[in-house]
């Protein structure tokens, strides 16, 4: 889960730099945006930005109702990033057609891999939408996400794990 948390960290840091890049913020602010840090070469103006703005959600979030908005939020924000997950995968599958010519080691991941996981996006955002049988219990489907998601890489993992290690500890990634 942590990885996961990680990665969109590092994904939604890109978006930030990407939409500061194109004009889509305040041009007041944008500059802020669009450039690393010099000494340790990473976005720390973008990820400083979403611990602000999850530190404000947090916050707001303790406020206790009638309705729980931090379990509706998370499930929303849940079933976007499935189908965030959904259509990249699809859009690489596209890429990788279109760059076939290039080279197949660019894109090694076959197409099974590829159907396989848009199968469980596909039940993860169908199963969003079925409410469970007895009121008492929660809604499990953030946890088949995250399970899903965590078996989901630990099979890709395995497959392709075309790691090569030299003699001096260095390791070189395939990808």
């Amino acid at each position: 889960m942590m990885l996961m948390i990680t990665a969109m960290f590092f994904t939604y840091s890109r978006i930030i730099k990407y939409a500061a890049e194109t004009g889509f913020m305040p041009r007041r602010i944008s500059s802020w945006f669009t450039s690393y840090r010099i000494r340790s070469d990473t976005l720390c103006n973008q990820l400083s930005a979403q611990f602000i703005y999850c530190s404000i959600l947090s916050f707001i979030f303790l406020i206790k109702n009638k309705y729980n908005i931090s379990d509706f939020c998370s499930t929303t924000s849940q079933y976007s990033a499935m189908i965030y997950h959904g259509i990249s995968a699809l859009c690489l599958y596209k890429l990788k057609r279109r760059l076939n010519i290039m080279g197949p080691e660019i894109f090694s991941i076959s197409i099974y891999m590829i159907i396989i996981y848009l199968t469980i996006i596909f039940f993860i955002i169908i199963a969003s939408f079925v409410p469970p049988g007895d009121s008492d219990f929660d809604y499990i489907i953030p946890y088949c996400i995250s399970w899903s998601a965590t078996i989901l890489g630990l099979i890709i993992w395995y497959i392709r794990k075309d790691f090569f290690f030299f003699p001096n500890g260095k390791c070189s990634v395939r990808i």
